[in-house]
Order: structure tokens, then C-alpha cells, then sequence
């Protein structure tokens, strides 16, 4: 009858919802779907943040943006400014909202300035939509480290942020590879315009079945979910509760408590450390989106060729993923 239908099928997603139950009834889909929760989203963000990067050379080339090497750094570098921005404000910002808000709206804000690149005219707009997607794509990899921490063991911690570093490059990838073939058949303008409806079905997909919640009375999809052992589950509730009665004791609130936090992990050598080396190899990751101007300048290859040729920076990051040891 009709008052017995559930509320997801009754909507426009009803059919990837019966998609999702059906996946969950099978152990072997249930399995790849909980690897594709952490995966897809930053496949996806990955994808949309290459994507203006594998149309370079075209930009570069239309004489109604007027743009020169200086301009695109320009634009470049904002992109680069507001990914570290997002990466410092997103981590608290994905705690307190949750993973699949978060994601709802980062995939869209994608897929609207994704489409919003086909109407670019000049510097200033370019730089803008770099920046939003530079922004949005901020928030992947730690929507990723989140469902990671909460459907997986920690000894598994280790492939699955693997899997996720490879899921990460095959997303740029496939922008450079697919979107850099187009160029010879389509402008960069219905390029950058089709990519808004493609982020637009992954996000139905990753919102609407990935993330989809479980059924009452279940916890996880996997039965490889975080807290196995009972013991551990109080072990963990009763350090919680220790540490927020001790906030309340001290009159403190849990933002006084998380300053604290975030002090001690700034003033922790090993973080320093790890922080260094990372700002380290972001320099020198920076050479990426560099790739397609360099082959531009030193060659004489055509926009469909350099948005193919420069996926060897991201093929080389992947085969390090691949073969460094879990």
C-alpha cells in the first residue's frame, strides 16, 4: 500500500536507495561499497580540482580571458591559498557536522563551479573557481580519514589510507587523460560545462548509496567496523566521560578543551616534524600544475597533447603509492 512505502523510495533517489539495500544484502558488494565510501568522495574532489589544470593549455590560448604565464600562476596560487585554508578549517569544521553534510555540500559547491568555469572571462573569475574547487577539494582526503576511523579496524588503517592515496591520483589522472583527450574534439567550454552534471551524478552516487544510513539495529555495513570488543567501547566512553567531567570541574568548555588539544599537537615535535616534510614534498608536488605550462613553453605539442603528457607527474606519485609497503 501506499502508506507502507518507504519515504527513499518515494523520492527522486528511490532507485539507487533499492541499489544500496541490494548491495548490502551481498557480502562481496558490501565489501568494495565500504572501500568506495572513502574512496569515491576523494576521487571525485580530486577529479573537479584537475580538472581547470588539464585545461591549461586552452585557457592559456583563448584570446577573450587574455591570459599570460603570470596570470595563471596567479590563478594557481589562489587555488593553492585557499586548499590550505580549507585543510586548516575543514578537519573542525567536518567534526562538528558531520562527514555526509559536509560532503552534500562540498560536491555540489564542485559541480557549481566546475560548470561556472565554462563562463570565465578573465583572471579575476578564473581565480575565483580555482579557489572554490581548490577549497571543496580541501575536505576529501579528511571525510576519508573519518569514515576510515569509523568503519575499519586500526590494523587495517594502513591499506585503507593506501587505497585512498590511489584512489586520489586516479582521480587527477583521469581529468588530465580524459578531459585532455576531449580537447581535440570540444572546447574548453563545453568541457568545463559537461563536468558540472558528471560531479553533479557523483554526488547523488556517494550521497545517496555510499553514505546512505544503515538499517536499524546496525551499526556499520562491514562487520569490520572501529569498536569490536565491548571492553574497548567503555574503555573509550569512560575516557571520554573523565575528560569532560574534568572540563566541567576546571570550567572549561569543550572549545577551551580542543585549544588545548590543538596547542599540544602544534608544539609536539614529531607533528613539527612530519609538518616540515610535508610542506616539503607540497613544494615539490607544486610542479604539477606546472607541467602543462613547462610542455607548452619547451614544445610544440597541441592542448589535447599536453593535457595527455602531463599525467606522467601524477602517474609517477601513483606508482610510489603503489609500490611503497603497507
Amino acid at each position: 500500500q501506499a502508506g507502507d512505502t518507504p519515504r527513499s523510495t518515494r523520492g527522486g533517489f528511490g532507485a539507487l536507495s533499492r541499489l544500496s539495500a541490494i548491495a548490502m544484502g551481498w557480502p562481496c558488494l558490501a565489501h568494495v561499497r565500504d572501500h568506495a565510501t572513502y574512496c569515491m568522495p576523494q576521487f571525485t574532489l580530486m577529479f573537479a580540482f584537475s580538472m581547470p589544470i588539464a585545461l591549461l593549455g586552452a585557457l592559456a590560448d583563448d584570446p577573450r580571458l587574455g591570459l599570460d604565464n603570470s596570470s595563471i600562476n596567479s590563478a594557481l596560487a589562489a587555488g593553492s591559498l585557499m586548499r590550505a585554508f580549507g585543510k586548516l578549517c575543514n578537519g573542525i569544521t567536518i567534526d562538528v557536522v558531520g562527514v555526509k553534510p559536509f560532503l552534500n555540500v562540498a560536491l555540489l559547491a564542485a559541480a557549481a563551479a566546475a560548470a561556472a568555469l565554462s563562463f570565465a572571462d578573465g583572471q579575476a573569475k578564473l581565480s575565483l573557481i580555482f579557489g572554490a574547487l581548490a577549497f571543496c577539494n580541501s575536505g576529501g582526503w579528511l571525510c576519508g580519514c573519518k569514515i576510515i576511523e569509523g568503519r575499519f579496524k586500526k590494523e587495517e588503517w594502513a591499506s585503507c589510507f593506501s587505497n585512498l592515496a590511489t584512489c586520489s591520483r586516479c582521480g587527477t589522472m583521469a581529468a588530465r587523460i580524459g578531459l585532455g583527450s576531449l580537447l581535440a574534439v570540444f572546447g574548453w567550454q563545453s568541457i568545463a560545462l559537461g563536468s558540472g552534471p558528471l560531479l553533479l551524478c557523483s554526488w547523488a552516487f556517494v550521497t545517496q548509496v555510499l553514505l546512505k544510513p544503515d538499517a536499524p539495529g546496525r551499526r556499520a555495513h562491514s562487520p569490520r567496523c572501529l569498536v569490536v570488543n565491548p571492553q574497548d567501547a567503555d574503555a573509550e566512553l569512560a575516557q571520554h566521560a573523565a575528560a569532560m567531567a574534568s572540563d566541567r570541574k576546571t570550567g572549561d568548555g569543550t572549545g577551551t578543551s580542543r585549544l588545548v588539544r590543538i596547542k599540544g599537537m602544534l608544539c609536539h615535535r614529531g607533528y613539527q616534524l612530519e609538518a616540515a616534510i610535508i610542506a616539503c614534498c607540497s613544494c615539490s608536488m607544486g610542479f604539477e600544475n606546472m607541467c602543462p605550462l613547462m610542455l607548452k613553453d619547451l614544445t610544440s605539442l597541441s592542448n589535447a597533447e599536453i593535457g595527455v603528457f602531463a599525467t606522467v607527474f601524477p602517474a609517477g606519485v601513483l606508482c610510489g603509492v603503489l609500490t611503497t609497503p603497507r
